[in-house]
């Protein structure tokens, strides 16, 4: 399963091809500040819940899964997740640089700084709208 220490370790990321039965598969990613670097594999599991808590060195605790099978990496999972990725890094870059350009003085200011961060925020709820919108077309 899955496991990180300070953000480097292993990850699952994304949700796709989901089942009546309650599985979807995921991909299993090598990641380096939480962010996937390296997807290792795909698996196809059920989410059974919170896990067992671990008391390390650092605090933590891990989440329990039922996996049905294992696979090749997912590769049109792969590239949504880069695309998101990207997608990420190009809209904090742009709001960025507009604020910036727009105003000099954008992130010299406590408040002026929250709406440039506010406005870094607007594409991170994609992956849960589009979850929503698979799950509620597999009920129909």
């Amino acid at each position: 399963m899955a496991f990180s220490f300070n953000g480097v370790g292993t990850m699952f990321y994304g949700q796709r091809d989901f089942r009546l039965d309650g599985t979807y598969v995921t991909t299993e990613w090598f990641v380096v500040f939480a962010f996937p670097v390296i997807p290792l594999r795909s698996l196809r599991v059920r989410y059974q819940g919170p896990g067992e808590h671990r008391w390390y060195l650092g605090f933590g605790s891990s989440d329990s899964y039922a996996v049905f099978e294992k696979s090749i990496p997912n590769w049109k999972q792969v590239l949504c997740t880069y695309g998101y990725v990207a997608l990420l890094v190009g809209w904090i870059y742009f709001v960025v640089s507009s604020a910036l350009s727009i105003y000099p003085h954008a992130i010299d200011t406590v408040s002026s700084l929250w709406i440039v961060f506010m406005a870094c925020m607007i594409p991170v709820p994609t992956p849960w709208i589009l979850r929503h919108y698979a799950q509620k077309k597999l009920r129909a």
